[in-house]
């Protein structure tokens, strides 16, 4: 049976395939959209931003609120905690708590040229409030993106091998559980000139699990990453300087 999510006065279709999610293109006024993609612009260009370089992810970020422009930050917290909170909630038919204090691991994401995330499971368990990870909803800032771009979002049900990729439409909404074989990454790498851009909200509810993980990557049979150069890299790490690693990185990974 088809089921919907109410927005305002439209119903949009929630996808079953690979998995249940939704896809809500021109989400926010085109006036707000413009202005959340200049800041994340105006990050980028005072290097406002965080690297996650490894074997797994070249992408950077900024998870914090008190960096970003007053009437952003402003406009960002309503949005999550009011209109995305509210479909998360229609879409998982339970109430949710939001991450408005940490922001851990949310906020604003690039993926610069060559940058890409592998396809992963999420973390479980919120380090500080120990609340449970239960739904992601991520929105993207990037105009005619093509898909030949690559980076983009591809959601996989491992269970049974089925997929689906989006390209990063701007003012793109994206919703999608956070569970034990819902894999989602961008494992493409950014082959365009461009700065691909995307602001990530993140949900709760109270912890129903004993055992708490961070971030799984997919094993490298599936992912394709070498056993040998996988610790090749840990020992990489340990014996050379950090100047080299941090060229090593933005040569080869």
């Amino acid at each position: 049976m088809q089921e919907f999510l109410n927005k305002g006065d439209t119903f949009m279709k929630i996808n079953p395939d690979p998995y249940r999610h939704v896809v809500l293109d021109e989400f926010i006024p085109p006036e707000r959209y413009e202005q959340i993609k200049a800041e994340a612009s105006r990050l980028l260009s005072i290097g406002k931003i965080d690297e996650s370089y490894h074997l797994n992810s070249k992408k950077t970020a900024n998870h914090r609120y008190g960096d970003y422009q007053p009437d952003i930050r402003e406009y960002l917290s309503r949005l999550y905690l009011g209109e995305v909170k509210d479909l998360v909630e229609q879409f998982l038919g339970r109430k949710v708590y939001t991450d408005i204090e940490h922001n851990w691991g949310g906020g604003f994401h690039f993926l610069e040229p060559g940058g890409f995330l592998n396809m992963h499971i999420d973390f479980n368990i919120h380090p500080h409030t120990g609340l449970k990870r239960v739904a992601n909803a991520i929105l993207y800032l990037n105009d005619s993106w093509m898909a030949e771009y690559g980076g983009n979002l591809r959601l996989l049900n491992k269970q049974t091998s089925r997929s689906v990729e989006y390209t990063p439409e701007g003012n793109r909404l994206v919703i999608f559980p956070v569970e034990e074989e819902n894999w989602h990454g961008n494992p493409e790498k950014n082959v365009s000139a461009r700065v691909r851009s995307s602001f990530a909200m993140y949900f709760y509810v109270d912890a129903d699990v004993s055992e708490p993980h961070s971030t799984i990557y997919m094993d490298e049979s599936f992912v394709g990453i070498n056993v040998f150069r996988k610790h090749l890299w840990v020992w990489f790490k340990k014996l050379v300087p950090k100047s080299v690693i941090n060229w090593f990185k933005s040569k080869f990974l």
